[in-house]
């Protein structure tokens, strides 16, 4: 099934295939949700206005993926816990536990970035507010 451009949203129950379909290339592939034939990344921390090959635009307000950032900080917390408290509670606070968190910490906003990012760009897709201009 061709998926036709549209600027409504794609939350029908007939896109819900198509939008499952799309999640891990724009996920972890980081590739147009619409097209899934560019990326959607300029270099490795800044978005793209918009798609190379179809035109969509991943931002509409300037600003708007700072939620995405926002999710990211809330992500790499959550996991950061879940790491440091059984790391401390196995071998205490020993000398350099510090570097050694704050390396995790540092490990992890670089790994989740990208992912989260694209999360970001499909679930506005869903929505309807990722769509070629023309």
């Amino acid at each position: 099934m061709k998926l036709q451009y549209q600027k409504e949203s794609f939350i029908a129950k007939e896109y819900w295939g198509t939008a499952f379909a799309r999640f891990f290339p724009v996920m972890f592939a980081q590739r147009c949700p619409v097209c899934l034939e560019a990326g959607i990344f300029k270099n490795y921390f800044e978005l793209r206005e918009a798609c190379p090959v179809c035109h969509s635009q991943f931002e509409r307000d300037k600003g708007s993926a700072i939620l995405s950032a926002a999710i990211s900080y809330f992500a790499v917390m959550v996991i950061g816990l879940l790491i440091a408290i059984p790391m401390i509670l196995t071998y205490g606070f020993f000398e350099g536990i510090t570097f050694v968190l704050v390396g995790i910490i540092l490990a992890l906003i670089f790994l989740l970035h990208r992912p989260v990012k694209g999360l970001y760009i499909w679930t506005m897709w869903c929505f309807g507010f990722v769509y070629p201009d023309r």
